[in-house]
């Protein structure tokens, strides 16, 4: 880099100065971007009776589990966090979390169900299916209709505030 003193000052050379400029931008941007998405877990919330109002939400469903999972949704408040669900695999150039209920019969393919964000999103989930996990943020995925010990799995994560 080339710099210029002119008295007791410093300056940069105007393409340097840029390049500078454009990287606090983008570390201002990543800071604001980051405020701004919705907070684990008190933004979030689960709804097995459809997509809930004034949120936006993502459907899970395994259409093999015959047990209403047609109407279950994990929704939240603010600007989309592009969590996407997948019942046939992970997502590619995705960080996923595997969704499972070991009660389930095999028939009902709970085995191949994720839950996915971004590479590079600040959310780091671990899945439960026998309660909250110590030390961690959790929120409850209950389908009361399905029969296989879906009353104690929980979809756990760091705490974003």
């Amino acid at each position: 880099s080339i710099w210029f003193v002119h008295s007791s000052h410093a300056y940069q050379t105007p393409s340097r100065m840029i390049k500078t400029i454009f990287l606090i931008l983008v570390v201002c941007t990543a800071i604001t971007c980051l405020k701004s998405l919705p907070k684990w877990p008190s933004d979030f919330a689960w709804s097995s009776a459809g997509p809930m109002r004034d949120r936006h939400c993502i459907q899970i469903l395994e259409a093999a589990d015959p047990h209403t999972w047609n109407d279950n949704f994990l929704c939240w408040k603010g600007r989309d966090p592009h969590i996407r669900w997948s019942s046939a695999g992970r997502i590619k150039s995705m960080r996923c979390t595997q969704i499972h209920e070991a009660a389930e019969p095999a028939k009902h393919t709970w085995n191949d169900n994720f839950l996915c964000v971004p590479a590079t999103s600040p959310y780091i989930f671990s899945w439960s299916s026998a309660g909250p996990i110590p030390g961690l943020a959790c929120l409850r995925w209950l389908e009361i209709a399905d029969h296989h010990t879906w009353k104690d799995n929980y979809l756990c994560g760091y705490q974003i505030m």
